[in-house]
């Protein structure tokens, strides 16, 4: 539950408790066929923090790009980003993607996973499209002493607290908490 005045953001918690939030970079190219690599921290709303990893394969428009990326998703940990998933997006200069996966929760239930990366960096030429499956590891950092992890966390706290209301709110118009922290 979030309410904007004035582009800025008056926060809640989120009622549903589900969401990931990654900061990273990702690199890719293509020539019909693409190929994609990337890697970001991840934290959740149970205070999990971690780094996932990604490859992703599929067809795309000439181009090859690299650059930062935010992403946003419905998951309930992020642990549950473990695994496949299809991605289909573009860019021109900025991209985005969403992101559509299923992950089992404890109790054995399939749940599918929603999420949007928005990207920022260099591509040539412009503009181009892709669409292609993915797989994501996810190494727990929870080991880490606290005060590390509180770093992390206010670092990618910070970068989604420079999202605009009009951005938070294409976020919710996808199903995705307007309200992270």
């Amino acid at each position: 539950m979030g309410l904007c005045v004035n582009n800025t953001s008056v926060r809640f918690v989120d009622p549903s408790g589900l969401w990931t939030f990654a900061l990273g970079a990702d690199a890719s190219a293509a020539l019909g066929l693409r190929l994609g690599v990337n890697g970001a921290f991840v934290v959740d709303d149970k205070g999990n923090v971690g780094i996932v990893l990604g490859a992703a394969i599929g067809g795309g428009t000439p181009a090859a790009s690299v650059g930062g990326t935010v992403t946003v998703t419905t998951a309930d940990n992020i642990f549950h980003l473990r695994g496949a998933s299809a991605v289909g997006g573009g860019s021109w200069v900025v991209g985005a993607d969403v992101t559509i996966g299923q992950a089992k929760r404890e109790d054995g239930e399939k749940y599918n996973i929603f999420g949007i990366v928005l990207g920022a960096g260099l591509s040539i030429p412009l503009p181009e499209a892709h669409g292609e499956l993915a797989g994501t590891a996810v190494i727990s950092l929870n080991w880490l002493p606290l005060w590390i992890k509180n770093e992390i966390m206010d670092t990618i706290k910070g970068y989604y607290d420079l999202l605009t209301c009009v951005q938070r709110e294409a976020l919710k118009s996808m199903g995705i908490p307007d309200s992270i922290l």
